[in-house]
């Protein structure tokens, strides 16, 4: 709208209630949160801060570097089933695991160059490549780690250090040769 706020759900999706993001800048206020309000029956509710990229870029490398160790945690080791497929136990991913390259592909969804760098400072993504190809018969760690490659190697000049990071220190190029 052009008095700066702009409804994330229009009326007749959800009858009178709806929310607004209010970009409310007065009086130069440069702080790294928007308020969002929710307004019921047309009647504005308390604003609640929303984190903003600056935030987000702020505390990544620490949730970056606890992510890693969840996925490489020794417990992990010990995560297997029998399948139908072989006569040996087979490792399992796990939902937690599953949940952290779904988080992690929603970051690289993202498409920011900060958050781009952040991520190649990090072994997250190395280590979805390698749980890729560990995890032969997993489709949905599949397709995740798919679309993630996918985007970023479609990315353009914008992407070129994640893609950098997949081509050289992931050696995306010689685990697809080797798997052939």
């Amino acid at each position: 709208k052009e008095n700066g706020e702009s409804t994330i759900f229009s009326p007749s999706e959800c009858g009178k209630d709806h929310i607004t993001d209010d970009l409310d800048n007065r009086g130069g206020d440069t702080t790294p949160h928007q308020q969002l309000a929710i307004h019921v029956n047309g009647v504005p509710s308390p604003t609640t801060d929303i984190s903003s990229t600056a935030a987000l870029t702020k505390h990544l490398p620490i949730l970056l570097s606890n992510l890693s160790k969840l996925l490489t945690h020794p417990d992990t080791d010990t995560w297997n089933s029998n399948v139908q497929y072989s006569s040996q136990p087979q490792p399992l991913l796990g939902l937690s695991r599953l949940k952290i390259v779904r988080l992690l592909e929603s970051f690289v969804l993202l498409g920011r160059t900060d958050i781009d760098r952040i991520l190649c400072q990090s072994r997250c993504l190395e280590l979805c490549i390698k749980m890729f190809w560990k995890f032969c018969w997993c489709s949905m760690l599949h397709q995740s780690v798919a679309n993630l490659v996918v985007h970023v190697m479609e990315g353009g000049e914008e992407r070129v250090e994640l893609q950098h990071y997949f081509l050289y220190r992931c050696n995306l190029l010689g685990r697809l040769m080797g798997s052939i």
